[in-house]
């Protein structure tokens, strides 16, 4: 399935557009009129990923207006990186891709079995960096037809256990969505303790700066690390809106610097300073070392000041 495009901008809306609820259109329509990353050709493709975020529209009885949410998968007990863990369908780029949307594509077919036709490529965003020095291309898709696409998908039991699915704009606050039941905190991630607020945050000193890594809680497993800042990233872009927390720790670099430092300095090694967030017997810069701050909106922080003074 795809979108007719002129010099990639949309000619003209597409038949399925019209089929959707038109606040849930116009954030589609938004994202398949911005213009997509260029491809870091220069870089090998060994030294490349990409993650699928595959959206859909979802009547709720709580609201007159849909929701947008996003595929979620856990990876598989037995796999020997963050096993266990929320993740968004995706893989290497092999050396047969002949783009990153390529390979979030053929990921999403072998993780979930997702049906190839299935889904409009909507945008395709500049990568994301892996503690390993991975680029990590994050490939926006949408499901026209959800209903019946998401009763065809299965997991493949030697990478994922389970398929589910989050609100998109649960990403940019740190309040859970009032609709969605969160897992019981005790039951999962239980690498670490419990946590009972929906957003966690903790800073981690990384390639000279230092890195905020995101906790999000959901119905199944803790999205956080890399997933959580695709997906705070593809619901900025979505819906047009900036995060109502501070996403980047003080003096943190962009995404764009440290790919650049890394594309510059490391490409043929590991990256320095790689840090760890305490899974899967992952100790090397744990983040459990650094404090576990409790995820606030701003509003909420400057609320707090304005009766601090007053008090």
């Amino acid at each position: 399935m795809s979108t007719t495009t002129k010099n990639g901008v949309p000619a003209s809306d597409p038949s399925w557009l019209s089929s959707l609820h038109p606040t849930t259109a116009s954030h589609i329509r938004r994202l398949l009129l911005l213009p997509s990353a260029p491809p870091l050709d220069h870089v090998p493709k060994r030294k490349q990923a990409a993650v699928a975020a595959i959206l859909y529209e979802s009547t709720t009885t709580s609201s007159s207006t849909p929701q947008i949410r996003v595929i979620m998968s856990t990876r598989a007990l037995h796999l020997r990186s963050h096993p266990g863990q929320a993740s968004l369908p995706g893989g290497k780029v092999d050396s047969t891709d002949s783009s990153v949307v390529t390979t979030a594509l053929r990921e999403s077919i072998e993780e979930i079995s997702l049906p190839p036709d299935s889904v409009v490529h909507l945008h395709t965003g500049y990568p994301y960096l892996s503690k390993m020095g991975l680029l990590v291309h994050p490939v926006i898709f949408f499901l026209p037809n959800a209903a019946s696409t998401i009763a065809k998908l299965r997991p493949n039991p030697s990478e994922v256990a389970d398929i589910w699915s989050t609100p998109l704009s649960s990403f940019l606050s740190s309040t859970a969505p009032r609709e969605e039941t969160l897992s019981d905190p005790a039951s999962v991630d239980k690498h670490r303790p419990p946590q009972h607020a929906f957003r966690t945050y903790t800073d981690i000193p990384w390639l000279g700066g230092e890195y905020r890594l995101h906790r999000f809680r959901s119905s199944r497993q803790l999205i956080k690390g890399l997933t959580a800042d695709v997906l705070i990233g593809v619901a900025q872009k979505t819906f047009g809106q900036k995060a109502r927390f501070k996403v980047e720790a003080p003096g943190q670099k962009s995404w764009k610097e440290m790919v650049e430092l890394v594309v510059e300095r490391y490409i043929e090694t590991r990256v320095e300073g790689r840090w760890g967030d305490g899974e899967s017997g992952d100790a090397q810069g744990s983040s459990e070392k650094f404090r576990t701050e409790l995820g606030v909106d701003e509003e909420e922080m400057v609320e707090q000041m304005e009766q601090d003074v007053s008090v």
